[in-house]
């Protein structure tokens, strides 16, 4: 950053990014909590914030703030598909079930689409 430029929210979520990629999960949380501060319109910035919350066991943080990323936007596919497999992982097999349809039924092709049907066929579903 330079100086004497206030810190922006692509700031924060690209230290937050980087100290997630190398475990310093509690100190990505802080820097993406403020990205998703400064914009928080934004379920890009929101989903990473869900990924470092699910990677320091935090599911309910994670779940809570994926459900106001898709508020945001329906259509992301990252935040449906990590919302689908943090109920999975706490049970909710049928909320889960439907996250993974609804990528399905937005997105057919894809990796998202890809993983949606692999996590069906874990769970019994058919994809």
């Amino acid at each position: 950053m330079r100086r004497g430029r206030r810190p922006t929210a692509w700031d924060h979520n690209a230290l937050g990014t980087h100290l997630y990629r190398i475990g310093a999960y509690d100190l990505a949380i802080t820097e993406l909590q403020e990205a998703t501060r400064l914009l928080p319109g934004y379920p890009a910035l929101q989903y990473n914030l869900a990924c470092a919350y699910a990677a320091c066991r935090r599911e309910e943080k994670a779940i809570g703030v994926l459900r106001q990323a898709l508020s945001l936007d329906a259509g992301h596919l990252k935040s449906r598909l990590l919302l689908g497999q943090l109920l999975a992982t706490q049970g909710e097999l049928d909320a889960a079930r439907m996250e993974f349809e609804a990528i399905l039924a937005l997105h057919p092709e894809g990796p998202e689409a890809e993983k949606a049907r692999e996590e069906l066929t874990r769970l019994g579903a058919p994809p």
